[in-house]
């Protein structure tokens, strides 16, 4: 078996992908279930959602998560699991909000005993046969740009491992470029927002769309963002083409500075 995340980011919702391959046919009613899931936000639920390949493999498309345990328990449906398939079983959990370096998951399952009787009704037996318990592989492959993030539950912390600003002109009531300089240490995936606060004691009224510049081009979408003045803050958001682990960009913008002096912001 193996196992896969999505995204390693901070509070984000990650998709956990388990591929699973039996050494026999589980039949219907195998309760399958995964450990070593713990740090997770996701609350208990009796009904987590999860996807499968082939499609509808467990029952209900749905398993028995427990946040405090880190487990996540299946049942196979009618039909089981077959010899050499390989299966895929896909459900979401939302992040740790601090770093972690990743769970160490395990597999075990509990197959039922079951026997036509002699009036050809099928029966189960009284005792299970368990399947004894096993380490997942991890994925070994990277996310973001950063190596070795798809191992399950490992939680990284975005930055911006530059990040400088300066302004073309100090005098009052001056229009005045403002340029930012900033380096990420993960790539920052397209419609992601980014916000610059701080900027307060101008003269420029608020914008819907105030003209931006940039250095790659069109980082931002609409080579716009928009700008509170009351709040001092300009929003942006990331264009189509994201922007890329240790790429430095130049944003660039106009504001026009107060009409007396001050310290600066």
């Amino acid at each position: 078996a193996g196992i896969g995340q999505s995204t390693p980011l901070a509070e984000a919702s990650n998709m956990l992908s388990v591929t699973l391959q039996t050494s026999c046919d589980f039949p219907e009613d195998t309760w399958i279930t995964l450990s070593g899931l713990n740090s997770t936000q996701t609350a208990t639920s009796a009904t987590l959602a999860l996807t499968s390949s082939p499609t509808s493999a467990f029952q209900s498309d749905s398993g028995t998560w427990d946040q405090d345990a880190g487990t996540m328990v299946v049942r196979v449906e009618a039909g089981g699991l077959s010899l050499g398939t390989e299966y895929v079983l896909s459900f979401w959990v939302r992040n740790s909000a601090t770093a972690n370096t990743g769970a160490h998951v395990s597999i075990t399952a509990s197959i039922p005993s079951t026997a036509e009787d002699a009036g050809g009704v099928e029966r189960q037996g009284t005792y299970d046969a368990p399947v004894l318990e096993a380490g997942v592989s991890h994925l070994v492959e990277e996310r973001l740009s950063v190596d070795d993030m798809a191992v399950p539950l490992r939680v990284f912390l975005p930055a911006f491992d530059v990040q400088t600003i300066g302004q073309s002109y100090p005098l009052i009531s001056a229009s005045n470029m403002l340029s930012v300089t900033m380096q990420a240490n993960c790539d920052i995936a397209p419609g992601s927002n980014l916000t610059l606060s701080g900027l307060n004691e101008t003269q420029t009224p608020s914008d819907a769309a105030l003209a931006v510049t940039t250095s790659p081009e069109n980082a931002f979408e609409a080579d716009a963002g928009v700008w509170t003045q009351d709040a001092g803050t300009l929003a942006l958001t990331v264009s189509s083409d994201g922007l890329l682990r240790n790429t430095t960009y130049i944003l660039s913008f106009w504001l026009r500075n107060p009409a007396s002096e001050q310290p600066g912001v």
